[in-house]
């Protein structure tokens, strides 16, 4: 991320102006005596930011964040607009985030305006990465299976003049993929492409 590459602590709190925010915030685990403890990364907000900056990674990739298992998640009135968001092996791409593997997301008031989301590659039988305008991916597997989703709300986000592109995996204007219930409320998709290919 432009402004800020990884946390891992108790609270992250950006309201900023930059290429890409949040790369990756994910609570990481220790032993003790053979005894797992887990980190809590508990709560990100990320208010007023925008990204007009191209942004290309090798896995997960989003305009404000690109993955998370933290316990909650606000990201509201970000603007993600004129850029590219591309992954160039395999990973979730979304406009706002890639992959969430948190507890509590709250979506709310983003726009993603003139946004290609895109892999970058030809890798032959390689299906994995969904693609979509706001969160590519919200589910909880791999090494980030230790939360349970909880409640997902996406609310009053517009997509437009954009396309989600993805190889052999889900792609949608909102949310390409989801384990949890999900409430998808006041969104549009307008004058934008969506495309899913199996190669």
């Amino acid at each position: 991320g432009e402004i800020l590459a990884t946390s891992a602590g108790s609270y992250s709190d950006v309201d900023c102006i930059g290429a890409g925010i949040l790369a990756k915030s994910i609570a990481t685990g220790y032993a003790v005596n053979d005894i797992s403890v887990q980190m809590k990364d508990d709560h990100i907000k990320i208010t007023n930011c925008s990204n007009t900056g191209d942004i290309k990674s090798i896995c997960h990739t989003g305009g404000i964040i690109s993955t998370t298992n933290c316990e909650d998640i606000e990201i509201a009135n970000c603007k993600v607009s004129d850029c590219d968001i591309n992954d160039v092996a395999a990973g979730d791409k979304g406009g706002i985030a890639g992959y969430l593997n948190t507890t509590n997301i709250s979506i709310k008031d983003c726009k993603i305006d003139n946004v290609n989301l895109d892999r970058l590659s030809d890798l032959k039988n390689h299906t994995y990465g969904s693609t979509a305008g706001v969160v590519g991916n919200i589910s909880y597997y791999g090494a980030m299976s230790s939360k349970n989703i909880e409640s997902v709300l996406i609310e009053n986000c517009v997509i437009k003049n954009s396309s989600m592109k993805t190889q052999g995996k889900e792609a949608a204007g909102i949310l390409g993929m989801t384990l949890a219930n999900a409430t998808l409320e006041n969104c549009d998709v307008k004058n934008s492409e969506i495309y899913y290919s199996y190669k």
